[in-house]
């Protein structure tokens, strides 16, 4: 049987060895919407250059796309690069020796590669401050492949990643931010998931798929800044939840709006120089 490589990318990717198959060292990567937790470090001088990823063996393919916008802040570009390496060489290795075993089992299937990709692309950013949508795909020899998200808001003077509760007076669970956030999250969900499914659609059915959402960062996942009608200024939040967190994997994933108007009057003094205006994202921009 084939295994998921892939953790979801709230959680911390391990450092493998520079071998191949290696040992995987201490986590020390975190790749998500930020923990705010990373310790500052010292701006690097001059542009990055930004290289892409990519590996084949007889056991899997592997690549990583990073935004040539990524140059621009070779913090920024280190971080994730720094995770997709690591992300990278570990699924190389697993493959590997699922390979192996596949092959002293004498299995009489036949070996499927496994493959796995990446792309790293700025969807919002000031002078200060830029969002990152990741966006994964994997094949691990099971029925279909899988993908979803993950993402960055990265501060460039602080060289540091940016967790949700920070843009809010109070961003703890249950707080009124992350309240109205659901609130509006779930309007949203119901709503797609109507559109999406048609006459197949039962609102009591969306309680086992919603019921686990809570007021809470945790629980929203990945989320990046969408532009506004006003320049330089962040028009809401963009919610990106993968196949399988809110609905069956037919139903693929969703991307949830949620305008600045929903959340501004919780958002601190710094936060809310940023969000203004309404929303410039048409419905193709959230489309999966």
């Amino acid at each position: 049987m084939s295994r998921r490589i892939l953790v979801p990318l709230a959680l911390v990717l391990a450092a493998c060895s520079p071998e191949q198959g290696g040992e995987v060292a201490s986590p020390d990567v975190s790749i998500s919407a930020g923990s705010g937790a990373d310790a500052p470090a010292a701006v690097p001088s001059g542009p990055a250059e930004v290289e892409n990823i990519s590996g084949e063996s007889e056991a899997a393919t592997w690549e990583t796309v990073f935004d040539d916008g990524l140059s621009q802040y070779p913090g920024l570009y280190e971080h994730v690069r720094a995770a997709s390496d690591s992300a990278m060489r570990e699924m190389a290795g697993t493959a590997q020796q699922d390979y192996q075993n596949w092959q002293e089992d004498g299995a009489q299937w036949e070996w499927r590669p496994y493959d796995i990709g990446w792309t790293w692309e700025i969807v919002w950013s000031d002078e200060t401050r830029v969002s990152v949508l990741q966006s994964w795909y994997e094949y691990t020899g099971g029925a279909h492949p899988n993908h979803g998200s993950g993402s960055v808001l990265w501060l460039v003077p602080e060289q540091r990643t940016v967790a949700l509760p920070e843009l809010f007076q109070d961003g703890g669970p249950g707080s009124p931010a992350m309240t109205a956030l659901l609130e509006a999250i779930r309007a949203s969900l119901i709503e797609q998931k109507s559109q999406r499914l048609g006459e197949y659609f039962n609102a009591e059915d969306q309680e086992m798929w919603l019921g686990d959402l809570s007021a809470s960062a945790e629980s929203f996942g990945a989320f990046t800044l969408a532009l506004s009608t006003e320049a330089e200024r962040a028009g809401g939040l963009i919610f990106h939840f993968d196949p399988y967190a809110v609905g069956a994997y037919a139903e693929g994933d969703y991307r949830v709006l949620v305008p600045q108007s929903v959340f501004r009057d919780y958002l601190t003094a710094e936060w809310a120089g940023v969000f203004a205006g309404e929303p410039d994202v048409s419905p193709e921009d959230l489309e999966p």
